[in-house]
């Protein structure tokens, strides 16, 4: 397991984070080798007084195992509904990747549209990171960009039990050819 991206923020967020993630992974029936945590005080800088993550993504060379800062264009499918869950407020962390059946599941989960949360869509960008971010001056560039996609979804389906139909989750297979990832029944 290779763990990247938390930093010493001033309120302790990314610790608690890693320490779900462990919590997560303990329960796991697989034995899982830690090879790389870049987290914590490792992964940060101070930049004009103000702690920044040093990197917030990693891609792997596969040949030769070389590790390097990157950032993805592609983030998966069904990026808007893993921003909604986050949105939403729920604590627990989302493992969709199923290595048995090489899959992705996402779901399902529950959540409620808050109350003005059309503001959202209508105010600054500064405004919207004030509201919604733990730490909104070390945010990605499409921070924003994920929160309003995520909330126009929430108004658009107000209801779980629409997007989750017989409370299945959406299940994806990568297909061999393309490398994309398409959807499967599940």
């Amino acid at each position: 397991m290779y763990l990247v991206g938390g930093y010493q923020d001033p309120r302790g967020l990314s610790d608690q984070l890693f320490e779900e993630i462990f919590k997560t992974v303990q329960k796991l029936p697989q034995e899982i080798h830690l090879k790389l945590a870049c987290i914590g005080e490792t992964n940060t800088v101070v930049k004009n007084r103000i702690p920044w993550p040093k990197i917030y993504g990693v891609a792997i060379k596969i040949d030769t195992g070389e590790i390097f800062p990157a950032k993805f264009e592609v983030k998966g499918p069904d990026e808007v509904l893993r921003h909604v869950k986050i949105l939403a407020g729920s604590s627990d962390i989302m493992n969709i990747y199923d290595n048995h059946l090489n899959i992705i599941k996402i779901g399902p989960f529950s959540y409620t549209p808050f109350q003005g949360m059309e503001y959202l869509l209508k105010v600054s960008d500064e405004v919207v990171l004030k509201h919604t971010s733990t730490s909104p001056e070390v945010e990605p560039s499409d921070y924003v960009t994920n929160i309003r996609k995520a909330v126009q979804f929430m108004i658009e389906n107000p209801k779980a039990t629409d997007v989750f139909k017989e409370n299945k989750p959406h299940c994806f297979c990568r297909e061999e050819t393309s490398g994309l990832w398409v959807p499967i029944r599940s």
